[in-house]
């Protein structure tokens, strides 16, 4: 969307930070964030998304020689409890378009992982992870076409 955007992001989990916080190679630097893994994961995730923003912010006001805030408002984050949720959530974020006016139809907004992962256009998506949810392929694209009978609304 031009105004906003959403993920799915599946963060690995606690032990699995700490070991690769382990083998930086700067130790000083690794305890700190160890540290902090410890004190709230949670926070500690929202750190490591804090850091990526401002980044982007400095290089997107660098290129287009700006100043300030890029974002307006502070980044919303829900815990996805269910696999129902999930599959809710992943067709939310792909109607969106649509449900904005952006699009007529899902396969039109070129900004989505839709098409990306019915084409296999794109390596770096978890493709099979993301059809597995909903049992592959055939059940994705009907769970897609299907109407939201009014849960996406709760997304």
């Amino acid at each position: 969307m031009p105004n906003h955007f959403h993920f799915v992001i599946q963060v690995k989990g606690k032990a699995e930070i700490e070991a690769y916080l382990k083998n930086i190679k700067d130790q000083e630097r690794s305890l700190k964030r160890l540290k902090k893994l410890d004190e709230h994961f949670s926070n500690f995730i929202s750190s490591w998304w804090a850091s990526f923003f401002n980044a982007y912010s400095k290089a997107f006001n660098k290129r287009y020689n700006r100043r300030g805030s890029l974002f307006l408002e502070n980044v919303q984050r829900k815990p996805v409890l269910t696999d129902e949720y999930r599959k809710h959530l992943v067709r939310y974020i792909h109607k969106n378009a649509i449900h904005h006016g952006f699009a007529k139809e899902i396969h039109h907004w070129p900004f989505s992982s839709y098409e990306d992962i019915i084409n296999k256009s794109d390596p770096r998506l978890l493709r099979e992870e993301v059809l597995s949810w909903f049992g592959g392929l055939q059940p994705f694209l009907d769970f897609h076409a299907a109407t939201d009978d009014g849960k996406d609304i709760f997304i």
